[in-house]
This record gives structure tokens, sequence and C-alpha cells, in this order.
């Protein structure tokens, strides 16, 4: 005879397999992105070392389990401009060439960039770091004040 319990037992595991994935990424988003809160994300492995502090709301998502990083930057124009050339400094390089977008990565459901927000856009690639399998991606519109960056 089933009981109650029993039946909690036999459902609770695939359901934990289905809501686990989302659990295993740090999301963070706010109004601004200050020196402190930047040094932090970069300690941690979860900002690139070329960022600028920022009056501008910023949406972060990190994978815990793949180490995926997915973000998007609220910048003013002057300061798309220099963080373009720190990226480049750092080992960023202009490219035309089609990399996967962030929709594409799959797994990567809470990514805060849209297809749409890369249509207009700088894209710069650079190599993968050296505690890293992945390349980076760096977009910065000419339309919105946004910078996207994401790991591929």
């Amino acid at each position: 005879m089933w009981t109650i319990a029993g039946a909690i037992i036999l459902i609770a595991p695939p359901a934990l397999l289905v809501t686990c994935h989302e659990l295993e990424t740090v999301r963070s988003q706010g109004d601004q992105l200050s020196r402190a809160a930047l040094d932090k994300g970069v300690e941690r492995g979860w900002l690139p070392t070329f960022l600028l502090p920022s009056p501008l709301p910023f949406v972060l998502a990190y994978d815990l389990d793949t180490n995926r990083r997915c973000a998007r930057f609220g910048y003013s124009e002057p300061d798309l401009a220099v963080l373009e050339s720190r990226a480049i400094a750092a080992g960023f390089i202009v490219t035309d060439e089609s990399i996967p977008a962030p929709s594409r990565i799959s797994r990567f459901k809470s990514c805060p960039i849209e297809p749409a927000d890369l249509i207009k856009v700088t894209l710069l690639t650079r190599p993968p770091r050296p505690d890293s399998t992945y390349r980076e991606a760096l977009a910065i519109s000419r339309t919105s004040g946004d910078a996207f960056h994401w790991d591929y």
C-alpha cells in the first residue's frame, strides 16, 4: 500500500534534479557597480579585471557548476570608450567572427543578455584565462550604453 510519505520520497529526487540547476547559479544585480563590489567580484572570479566602477545598473549571473560568467553593465558613453581600451590592454581583440551568443549556451538560462541586445555592438574576444577553458566575449553597445560580457 502506498503512503503519502512514500510518494513524496519517490517524487522528491526527480524534482530536485529539475530545479537543481538554477540553484547552481549566483545572480546579482544592483543600481551601481561600486569599487568595493567590483573588487570583491574580481577576487571571486565572477567579474573580469578590466571593468570600471559604474553609477549605472548591472546584472551578473555566475554558474557555479561550469564557472561560466554572463553579465550586463550600464556605462556612460565616455566610460564605454575607456572600457574598450582597458579590455584591449587586457588581451581582447576587436573581431567580426561569429561566436555563440549567451542565449545559445545551454544550461545558462539566467544570463541577463538577450539576442536583441547584441545587434549593434563592437565585439571583442579573448582566449581562455589560465584558470578557465572558456573564451571570453565583450560586446559594447553602440546604441544603449550597455556592455555585455560572457564566457563561451
